[in-house]
């Protein structure tokens, strides 16, 4: 199994999809915060967690494929997407090789740390840059402790993992198409490198109305706001857990 899920016995799903150099413990953080009716089932790609001896993924396609043979068979009962950044980024495009399969799809969509799919694409490839610079940018973005990044030891193990995720992300390609019904939650912090504009360019993927809400902090304000998160996913899947 390459997925970690409580044990509930419940029969709502949440699937969690990790971001850039995460893991299927990213959230953790959070989960203790969600109600006992949701199961949550976190997952790993390629390289890390319990695939660890597994090759690296550095296409967007492949994540894709990868990841809708994790969830194919846990589809029949009702769930949910959450995504930070690049899962945000999975979870999009999984719903849409959902929907093409004609497969049973969410019922509810929560996103953070990205604009809309349509968002210009960052010209500068951090995936390429030399170390460094990579570093640099990665202290940016707040998510690496700086223990890690002065670790050579450390750095050997994840910055493969790093720039494979960043790739990933950086060579993805927007390809527009007919919009869901499914609604979307968007969440970022104002601190980040994230405009209001393109956290709006959700509302292109959906004919349902879509809810943003803003935190304090950088792009990982979601370990600040843990609890908050959780009960903004409680609110609105209320009326989907039975």
């Amino acid at each position: 199994m390459n997925f970690q899920t409580s044990t509930n016995g419940y029969g709502f799903n949440l699937f969690l999809f990790p971001f850039a150099g995460g893991s299927s413990n990213s959230y953790t953080a959070f989960q203790q915060f969600l109600s006992p009716r949701i199961n949550a089932v976190a997952f790993d790609l390629p390289g890390r967690g319990k695939r660890m001896s597994e090759p690296l993924l550095g296409n967007i396609d492949r994540v894709i494929d990868d990841m809708l043979n994790q969830v194919r068979s846990r589809l029949a009962a009702p769930y949910a997407f959450y995504g930070h950044s690049m899962g945000s980024l999975i979870g999009y495009l999984l719903i849409k090789r959902i929907i093409a399969e004609g497969l049973s799809q969410p019922v509810y969509l929560f996103f953070s740390g990205r604009g809309g799919p349509s968002s210009p694409a960052i010209k500068e490839k951090y995936h390429a840059l030399p170390r460094k610079d990579f570093l640099d940018r990665l202290r940016l973005l707040g998510g690496c402790p700086d223990e890690m990044l002065d670790n050579r030891e450390a750095l050997e193990f994840f910055e493969p993992i790093l720039r494979a995720d960043f790739k990933v992300v950086e060579t993805y390609q927007y390809t527009q198409s007919a919009p869901f019904h499914i609604p979307i939650h968007v969440m970022y912090g104002d601190e980040e490198d994230l405009s209001a504009e393109s956290v709006d360019l959700w509302k292109k993927e959906t004919k349902v109305p879509v809810i943003t809400s803003c935190f304090s902090g950088n792009h990982f304000f979601i370990y600040r706001h843990a609890r908050e998160i959780a009960a903004i996913i409680n609110k609105q899947l209320t009326n989907f857990l039975k």
